[in-house]
């Protein structure tokens, strides 16, 4: 994995641009809340919005941005605004998936929709469904975020029973960072619990739009990767990520690097990644309802 070159002088070990977003971020979520009594429906959306790019600059910094302190990135990184995922979690999991070798394989990447042929024949009808659903744009945006609370919260209960002292301390740290937030949404703000859920999953649904068609089954690691030109809304709400052969081929490089470097070796990119290319989202309402794949990985079906 590639990693940033230290450099020399102070000026340029704080990328400003992305501090100064975390910090506007923040304070818009504070914003948001206060001004939900005015127009709840507004504040809903804006609030999917801001947890949207929340989770955004959660990636990068586990990417090592802003600092070059990784203890203050964590810290910068840390709070559960949009409440289900701990980010020590999602930290140790997304570093795993960047091993390109093993993109989209079940039971070595970490992000992938995928399953074994084992795991296939010991699900049940209903759950052979949800996962042919899950494949579809519309059950990845309706199901994902209640399927990956779900996971989140099974793993959460395991690790707390069975789980060593880090694993404990990180989900610890996670339910007392997301009382907190309901209590200062709830209590301080009085906005509805149910709200903010709306807002949250409408977050984790724009993140699954953006994770949908990630990554296909190819055999060169490259090929695997997705480039989605998108508009200026979802290129911001995404810190270019859907520039996503990018960010992989270069995991170190600040979000407002990659669109230049996109747009200057456009060519050579789109070559690599074997031509794995979308204008932007609307191109995959083709999947709207129809599976972009079968949930069991071919490379992983038993011989015939």
């Amino acid at each position: 994995m590639q990693t940033r070159a230290p450099s020399r002088s102070v000026a340029r070990q704080v990328e400003w641009r992305t501090l100064a977003l975390l910090g506007a971020n923040y304070l818009a979520w504070l914003a948001l809340l206060w001004l939900y009594p005015l127009s709840p429906v507004a504040v809903v959306v804006l609030l999917g919005l801001c947890l949207t790019l929340h989770l955004s600059l959660q990636h990068e910094c586990i990417h090592g941005h802003p600092t070059t302190s990784t203890r203050l990135n964590d810290l910068l990184g840390l709070p559960p605004l949009a409440l289900v995922y701990p980010y020590g979690v999602y930290k140790e999991t997304h570093l795993r998936h960047h091993r390109d070798e093993f993109i989209t394989m079940p039971g070595i990447d970490p992000e992938s929709y995928f399953y074994t042929a084992t795991e296939w024949r010991s699900m049940t009808t209903l759950g052979r469904a949800l996962a042919w659903a899950n494949m579809t744009l519309l059950g990845r945006l309706l199901l994902n975020p209640l399927r990956g609370s779900l996971a989140m919260c099974w793993l959460g209960w395991r690790q707390l029973r069975h789980g060593n002292a880090r694993q404990r301390l990180t989900w610890i740290t996670h339910v007392a960072g997301i009382t907190l937030v309901l209590w200062v949404v709830t209590t301080v703000f009085l906005v509805p619990a149910w709200a903010y859920l709306l807002g949250a999953y409408l977050a984790h649904a724009l993140i699954s739009l953006r994770a949908f068609f990630e990554h296909r089954m190819t055999d060169s690691p490259e090929e695997r990767i997705v480039v989605v030109e998108s508009c200026g809304l979802f290129r911001f709400l995404f810190l270019n990520n859907n520039f996503h052969a990018v960010h992989h081929r270069h995991p170190g490089l600040p979000w407002y690097r990659i669109a230049p470097l996109y747009r200057a070796e456009q060519r050579s990119i789109l070559e690599r990644n074997g031509e794995f290319h979308f204008k932007g989202y609307g191109d995959w309402l083709r999947y709207l309802v129809r599976p972009v794949a079968a949930p069991v990985h071919p490379a992983l079906l038993p011989a015939p």
